[in-house]
């Protein structure tokens, strides 16, 4: 991960490196397209937390905030794919993200 990039994660589950890998590069993926969105230095924190529900079945829920320049962006999703949730909270965040670019104009 790119020292420069104020990216915190929280409670990254515990699974294999390739899946691990691909959840911090769609992190990082995201973080370019929110600077992009809203110039300033972004702080983008990222929290995992599991659950067990329907015996071993591993429900994720991700919350996702943004903070820049005065402006501060949340989201969260379930679902029971780390990475989906991941994904479909970041998009929510980039959505959020534009709204706040064309409301500042």
């Amino acid at each position: 991960m790119d020292a420069n990039k104020l990216i915190q994660i929280t409670h990254l589950p515990k699974q294999d490196e390739i899946k691990k890998q691909s959840l911090i590069n769609a992190i990082e993926k995201s973080y370019g397209k929110l600077t992009s969105f809203l110039p300033g230095e972004l702080m983008l924190e990222i929290h995992f937390r599991e659950s067990k529900k329907q015996g071993n079945r591993e429900q994720f829920e991700v919350k996702a905030n943004a903070n820049v320049a005065g402006i501060s962006l949340h989201s969260k999703f379930i679902d029971w794919d780390s990475e989906k949730a991941l994904k479909q909270a970041l998009t929510a965040l980039e959505k959020e993200a534009i709204k706040a670019k064309t409301l500042k104009r």
